[in-house]
Parts: structure tokens; C-alpha cells; sequence
């Protein structure tokens, strides 16, 4: 038996790269160069 996570994101522009126009707004979009917020998700759901 396999458990699925399935784990919504919103990705957004590297670090320090403003909006553009028709780029989505989310949120908390997570810049693409960085794990942000689902870092920390992936790293606790490891089973221990």
C-alpha cells in the first residue's frame, strides 16, 4: 500500500525579481531559487 501527498505550490520569479505583468499573485508564492516554506514540509513528513 502507497500513501499520496499531494502538495499544492505557487512558485514565483528568483529572489529579488519583481512581478510582471500577467504573472500570477498567490499568497505566499515561494521564489524559484530558494525550498521556502516547502522545504520545511518535505523535511517533516520524513518518517523517523
Amino acid at each position: 500500500m502507497y500513501i499520496t501527498i499531494v502538495i499544492p505550490t505557487y512558485w514565483g520569479r528568483k529572489t529579488g525579481k519583481p512581478r510582471q505583468l500577467g504573472d500570477g499573485v498567490y499568497d505566499h508564492p515561494t521564489p524559484i531559487d530558494t525550498d521556502g516554506l516547502l522545504g520545511r514540509c518535505i523535511e517533516s513528513l520524513k518518517v523517523r
